[in-house]
């Protein structure tokens, strides 16, 4: 049988070294023509009302900042919100409530933002992980050839949550440190320096967060599904991701699945703000965002997921050895033995045995 295994290696590479773009889009339409009514309902129950609540949550922050903090008078040729659009789209959830913190020194309002700023982080954080576990585990649930039901997911959620909140504070740490360079450039543009300090400090930052800003997603939620499927929690989900990306893979499926993401968000909230009704216009606009922002939300996990499996299929040959166990719920997905009996072929069970 181990001979049989090391046979299989140079076609499973051949095979997963070839994907691109192109095949997440094959993948998507396969499963969603399959199993569209459970992600239908994922994302009405699950993903569009958390979106809605942390936006919600986001607006009341954002106010209570403007209503209680100083507004700085920024250098004429500082223009920190055209880099954060170019770069991250926006200024991360951390950075920005680092960022009302350093506003906030200057008052007497410290401890009200830093705990306004930690319970709504959490608040936020806390409820994105069930839209980040619901999808993960019917992707995989599918790409596995198990029949869920919408319920089947529900029931999951809270075993996934608790090993994906511990790999959140870590992706919250790691998105704060990536945007450092923006928040100096921010406290700078407060200050009195030369003109020049801005016009190449800002060219350098945007290109170098641009860079880097294509490859923390892909990082974020690749650590995500190992959370999952893997039970490896906190950094060693983040450990075991670079050592599950292939450079190639990473560069032909990673990169242009980001630039696409990317595009089809801003081309999105461009024609967004073109539209204008009116007296309907806020409303209108809150909506669409709203269904936007939730749509992009769980295409980016369901895309990443199909990234993630085609690693684990180059590293350890198919995806088809993390299965369901039939007896007891030690984890959304087990392995199972070297024998030769495929996954598919396994009677998988339910989730009775969970409690």
């Amino acid at each position: 049988m181990a001979m049989s295994r090391i046979a299989l290696l140079p076609s499973v590479t051949e095979k997963v070294a070839d994907k691109s773009i192109m095949d997440v889009g094959d993948e998507i339409k396969k499963i969603v023509k399959d199993h569209g009514g459970t992600f239908l309902r994922i994302q009405l129950v699950v993903v569009l009302p958390i979106t809605a609540l942390m936006m919600f949550s986001d607006h009341i922050f954002q106010n209570f900042a403007i209503s209680h903090l100083p507004v700085p008078t920024p250098h004429p040729l500082a223009d920190t919100e055209s880099i954060v659009t170019f770069t991250f789209g926006r200024l991360s959830p951390p950075a920005q409530m680092f960022r009302h913190l350093l506003l906030a020194c200057q008052t007497s309002q410290v401890l009200q933002t830093l705990t306004a700023a930690i319970a709504i982080g959490w608040l936020n954080l806390y409820m994105s992980l069930h839209c980040i576990a619901a999808n993960i585990y019917a992707v995989v649930s599918f790409h596995n050839g198990k029949n869920l039901a919408f319920m089947d997911v529900l029931h999951a959620v809270p075993k996934l949550r608790s090993r994906l909140i511990v790999t959140g504070y870590w992706g919250y740490l790691f998105t704060f440190a990536a945007s450092l360079p923006l928040l100096l450039y921010d406290v700078m543009s407060w200050s009195k320096v030369p003109a020049y300090v801005f016009v190449v400090f800002g060219i350098v930052i945007a290109a170098v967060c641009f860079v880097v800003s294509f490859f923390t997603s892909p990082i974020f939620q690749v650590a995500n599904c190992i959370a999952c499927c893997e039970e490896k929690t906190g950094l060693a989900s983040f450990l075991r991701c670079f050592n599950l990306f292939d450079r190639t893979l990473l560069l032909k499926a990673s990169f242009p699945l980001e630039l696409f993401l990317r595009g089809l968000g801003s081309g999105a909230y461009t024609v967004l703000g073109g539209i204008r009704m009116g007296p309907m216009s806020y409303g209108f606009t809150v909506v669409a965002e709203l269904m936007i922002y939730s749509l992009l939300t769980q295409l980016s996990i369901v895309c990443w997921t199909f990234v993630y499996i085609w690693s684990k299929e180059y590293r350890e040959e198919s995806v088809d050895m993390i299965v369901f166990p039939d007896d007891q719920f030690r984890g959304p997905f087990q392995r199972i033995g070297t024998g030769g009996q495929s996954a598919r072929d396994v009677e998988i069970g339910g989730l009775e045995g969970s409690n």
